[in-house]
């Protein structure tokens, strides 16, 4: 059966991120609101990203490697799209 349209890229994104998953708003609204919280006094002018460890880095490993754990190829990829 074909993956809906970007199911299995966001399965495999989800499973490469070093905190696995992917982000939702809930996660961008709980840093708004801790930074404007009256507890939060002492930081600014910074860049926080929310992004579950994407800047510590991808290896290329996670990319080749299909949700079952075999190797994706273009040709597989095309056929479940």
């Amino acid at each position: 059966m074909p993956f809906p349209l970007g199911a299995q890229e966001v399965a495999v994104f989800g499973n490469a991120l070093a905190l696995g998953g992917i982000i939702d708003a809930d996660h961008v609204a709980a840093l708004v609101h801790f930074l404007a919280a009256d507890d939060c006094p002492v930081i600014s002018g910074q860049a926080i990203a929310i992004d579950k460890g994407i800047i510590a880095g991808i290896s290329s490993v996670h990319w080749s490697r299909g949700l079952d754990g075999s190797t994706c190829t273009t040709s597989a990829y095309a056929a479940n799209r």
